[in-house]
């Protein structure tokens, strides 16, 4: 696909580690935030993503707090070796791909996104439908009971 328009960049975090002693003050959020900061100041970069273990849920609701969305899962993407018992060797692990868009960047279109746009246009559409029709009724309901209203108190005079 050719693409029209200024060239743009992303930003990667290679790998983000912080020691037990300094865990949970700060030092990580300060960390992922001169990384945005730094990548919104550059015009042209659309986005700051990273690669987390899809078993590190510590890190995966981490980044959730900081606005990161995960874009996708991918299998087998982490191959680590080990000597464990009882089966030393190679093990793979699964990665989220996680995106913190910056400059009004946005993900590349998608079969999946356009039907999830389509399918929030027509339940909007959907619910402004079953107002409209209650609203109806309601109105029906309030106008004819507002005559009987009127001529039961008409009759009365």
């Amino acid at each position: 696909m050719c693409r029209r328009g200024p060239p743009t960049h992303l930003a990667y975090v290679l790998t983000l580690g912080v020691l037990d002693p300094y865990r949970k003050a700060g030092v990580g959020r300060d960390l992922i935030d001169h990384v945005v900061r730094q990548a919104t100041s550059l015009v042209t970069c659309r986005a700051v993503y990273l690669h987390v273990i899809a078993n590190n849920y510590s890190a995966i609701n981490f980044y959730a707090r900081l606005q990161f969305e995960c874009v996708r899962r991918m299998h087998q993407f982490y191959f680590i070796p080990t000597d464990r018992k009882p089966t030393p060797g190679q093990v793979y692990y699964d990665a989220f791909l996680l995106v913190h868009y910056v400059n009004n960047g946005r993900a590349p279109f998608s079969c999946l996104r356009a039907l999830v746009c389509v399918a929030k246009s027509v339940d909007s559409s959907l619910k402004r439908l079953v107002r409209w029709f209650s609203l109806r009724k309601l109105n029906q309901r309030t106008s004819s009971g507002g005559d009987s209203t009127i001529r039961l108190l008409s009759r009365r005079a």
